[in-house]
């Protein structure tokens, strides 16, 4: 039987133009017919469309791009970050998406500092001002600091000031000089919700000094920020300290644990991510049982739903050696997460055994455990699975990459992991188990169920239980 595709609602046809390739919203469908060609002008047919531009993208690539950013009257997210050579194919561009009055959800800036990529920066701000929401700014050590560098980087934030409707602002540091800005942009938003400051360079921070416009936005936006992602620690410490405490109001907040304290009146707090990075050796070995008692103490940790503990990678980390105090606080925090419904370990190589057994065994009512990247130098076995037996809630476990030291052991983990899976009917496993053995050759097991990688992409469980009906269909 023939079915007319005009038949269906007018948003519906609008949903399935979103999952089409961009360029066939520019090329092809308005010229079917005058409907489609409607219906391909709305925002809801262009919810999924993004430029992402590299210096690495070939001339079809980026002509191709030219025609979208000609062509799209929406974009969900322009990116420019991976560009550090503005040559012609970047400014053709540029110049085609300011050509045409456009809407702009999302913004992030070029990740190189010219002359010329700080004035394009400044026209796109100025453009979409009335239509941005998000915008992400690195903040570049130029080659050279000059007067210029510093009026054209104060113009760059005092644009995002005149952003009214603005709800996410983000800065990447790259060991940023202070250029001394006390324009409107510290002065608050009226709609801001989520703010980070973070770095692509982990490491000791006691050296970086940062403007003090980033004390300003916290402390003048504290009581609507519902977010704060901080991986660089601006320098004075105690200053940072107290202007990141005033936020009473965060529900998802990510610190470094060693001024994990920040969070002591945060009592809406729901999602903390907690990483590793040493600050002040000196004064966190003074601090650190003040640390211990606090987390031990906290009626805030305690009642968080999503923990997330993440180290940076050991070459970005100038600080080789673990200092002691972060598995003593482990620890303690291993005994404050009963409430916990979703648990992740994103790239910590070294956890004690007493640690594992400590949060696996805690973990009573999680819903997903991910191990991403994880536990390469840990002592990870089989009774660490069947610790998680008494998690009767669990849905997802996800173990990616983890390395063992024999085949023996590997086995063992998987063998775990199917006794836990037919004794929780309902529970999705991904699992990736590398076995790394001098004597033998390297070998990989891996699990036969549909992966699940995109499972941080869905925001809450009715969107997980949707998408794992999906892939039982399509299996």
């Amino acid at each position: 039987m023939d079915v007319d595709v005009n038949c269906l609602p007018g948003k519906l046809i609008c949903k399935i133009f979103s999952e089409l390739p961009p360029l066939m919203l520019v090329d092809v469908i308005p010229l079917v017919c005058k409907r489609w060609y409607g219906l391909s002008k709305r925002q809801e047919s262009w919810r999924n469309c993004d430029i992402v531009i590299s210096d690495t993208a070939s001339k079809k690539e980026l002509d191709q791009l030219v025609r979208l950013a000609s062509g799209a009257p929406y974009l969900n997210y322009v990116d420019f970050t991976k560009v550090n050579d503005l040559g012609p194919e970047v400014k053709a561009i540029v110049s085609a998406l300011l050509k045409v009055p456009k809407t702009v959800r999302s913004l992030c800036a070029f990740g190189s500092s010219t002359v010329a990529m700080r004035e394009l920066t400044r026209k796109m701000l100025k453009a979409w001002a009335s239509t941005l929401r998000e915008v992400t700014i690195p903040l570049p050590r130029p080659a050279t600091i000059s007067k210029d560098y510093r009026v054209s980087m104060c113009t760059i934030l005092t644009r995002i000031s005149e952003i009214r409707k603005l709800q996410k602002l983000c800065f990447i540091l790259h060991g940023v000089p202070d250029f001394d800005y006390t324009g409107q942009l510290s002065k608050g938003f009226s709609s801001l919700k989520k703010f980070s400051v973070l770095s692509e360079d982990y490491g000791c921070l006691s050296s970086i000094k940062c403007n003090r416009f980033i004390f300003d936005i916290l402390e003048n936006n504290k009581k609507q920020l519902v977010e704060v992602n901080i991986t660089e620690v601006c320098h004075p410490i105690d200053k940072f300290k107290v202007a990141l405490a005033s936020c009473h109001n965060l529900v998802s907040c990510k610190v470094p644990l060693e001024i994990l304290s920040v969070v002591k009146n945060m009592s809406q707090l729901q999602s903390l991510e907690v990483y590793f990075m040493p600050l002040d050796e000196l004064k966190i070995a003074k601090s650190w049982r003040e640390l211990r008692h606090f987390i031990g103490t906290s009626s805030v940790i305690e009642e968080i739903t999503e923990l997330f503990l993440t180290e940076p990678p050991l070459h970005r980390n100038p600080c080789k050696i673990r200092p002691y105090y972060i598995d003593v606080c482990l620890a303690v925090l291993a005994r404050k997460i009963k409430r916990v419904k979703n648990f992740r370990l994103l790239n910590v190589k070294w956890m004690s055994d007493l640690n594992l057994k400590l949060f696996f065994s805690n973990l009573i009512n999680a819903n997903s455990i991910c191990v991403i990247d994880s536990l390469d130098a840990s002592p990870f076995s089989k009774c660490h699975i069947e610790m998680l037996s008494a998690s009767k809630y669990l849905k997802l476990l996800k173990i990616v990459n983890l390395k063992v030291p024999s085949v023996c052991v590997a086995e063992e983990i998987q063998e775990s992991i199917q006794n836990l899976k037919s004794q929780q009917p309902l529970l999705q496993t991904d699992f990736n188990i590398i076995v790394v053995d001098q004597s033998a050759s390297l070998k990989t097991i891996n699990n036969t169920a549909p992966s699940l990688n995109y499972y941080n992409c869905y925001h809450d469980e009715e969107d997980f239980i949707i998408y794992g009906l999906l892939m039982r269909i399509f299996s």
